[in-house]
Parts: C-alpha cells; structure tokens; sequence
C-alpha cells in the first residue's frame, strides 16, 4: 500500500480518456484498483499467476466490469509456481526458487504469452513479477508488439536468473523506441536494503520506466 500510495510509482499521465492498461503480476488487485480509480473509464486486463492470490483478486475486482483477470504465469512452458504458505495470500511468490524463504511449497501454473492478448495500443504496461520480466518484454518483441505499448512501468529484480538481464531488456526497448529511466522503490530504505542483501549481493531492485517517442503526447511522467 505506502508503494503504491506514498511513492506514487504508477502514476504517469495518460491523455486517452479510455485507456487500455495491462496489470502483470496483479497479486491481490492492489495495483488494478489504484489504475481503476485514476482511469475509471479504462479497460484493465490483470494477469496474476498464483493460485492463493488470483481468488482475492477476482473478489477485490469483481464490481468492477472493465476488469478481466486471468490465472495464467506470462511466459512459455510449463512454470512451477513457488510461495511461502506462511505467507497466507502469497506475497513474495515466484518461478524462481530463489525468490522464496526456507520453507516453501510449489504448484503448477498455466502459461499463455502477453502477446496473445494484443490487438492494439496499450496506454500503460505495468509489469511487476519477480524475476521473470525479461520473458514478458522478449514475447512483445519478438512479436513486433511491444511498439504498440506507450508506456511501460516495471519492477526490475537483478540476480534473479541468468536469463533476466537489463542490458538485453534496455537493448528492446531502444530498438522499440522507447526512452527510460530507473529509480529507487519508494518503499525500500538504503537500511533495509543494506539488511536484506538486496543492494550489494542479492536481488536489486530497481523501478524502470519506459515511454514510446512515438507519441509525444503521450510520453511524459508525471514526476
């Protein structure tokens, strides 16, 4: 809540009165309300892969009818979803074993590609998924879809797998179009961080915000 409300990190100007906006890693549907009540007349898609999360989400979400969800984990294959069931709606969930405590469980996920569900532009792409943005940004690529994208926000975790670089994400997004620039999470101190490995060995992270020149109306943050 104090991410999303007290940084203010979703928050960008977005001059279509009826956005499309794409909610990757919605979890419990705290960052799919937040788009919701900024843009009430945009159409959301929230994609969450945890099978503890995705009842809270529909449940948070179901007045609201320019809400789809979907339960499926944005990528190829077959993923192995890992959680700690201490953690009761599956906060700090993963693909990655890595990205969990000690004690763990673990379930199979569908999979479908962010792709497939773009006919259009999208005003704002959040992505938010622990470790696994890399699969997402390489789809759209791929398939010539991420210059349909205006502006994207997302949550970079560093030294998560080999695959999960920034330069090669950077490297899309320059080919694409876009520009971008990093910044800290609002809700993690340099004393935590410090505290957590987060800054000099573990998992750093970093917000990343990329917008399309090819819309200059489009394209500024609000910051």
């Amino acid at each position: 809540m104090r991410f999303l409300y007290g940084g203010q990190v979703y928050r960008v100007n977005l001059t279509n009165p009826d956005p499309l906006i794409i909610d990757v890693g919605a979890n419990i549907g705290i960052s799919t309300l937040y788009f919701c009540k900024k843009h009430p007349n945009a159409k959301i898609l929230a994609f969450e892969a945890s099978k503890k999360c995705f009842p809270w989400l529909t449940n948070n979400t179901k007045k609201y009818q320019n809400i789809s969800c979907f339960n499926v984990a944005l990528g190829e294959g077959e993923y192995v979803y890992f959680y700690e069931p201490k953690n009761g709606i599956g906060f700090d969930s993963s693909i990655f074993r890595s990205r969990v405590g000690n004690e763990y469980e673990k379930s199979k996920v569908r999979t479908d590609r962010l792709s497939n569900y773009l006919n259009g532009n999208v005003d704002l792409l959040k992505i938010d998924i622990e470790g696994s943005e890399f699969f997402v940004i390489e789809d759209l690529y791929d398939n010539n879809k991420l210059s349909l994208v205006q502006i994207v926000v997302m949550e970079f975790h560093n030294n998560v797998s080999d695959k999960n670089k920034l330069s090669p994400i950077l490297k899309m997004f320059e080919d694409s179009g876009f520009k971008y620039q990093f910044s800290r999470p609002s809700h993690i101190k340099y004393e935590e961080e410090h505290k957590r490995d987060l800054y000099y060995d573990g998992y750093q992270t970093m917000i990343l915000k990329a917008w399309n020149l090819s819309d200059p109306e489009n394209r500024k943050f609000d910051l």
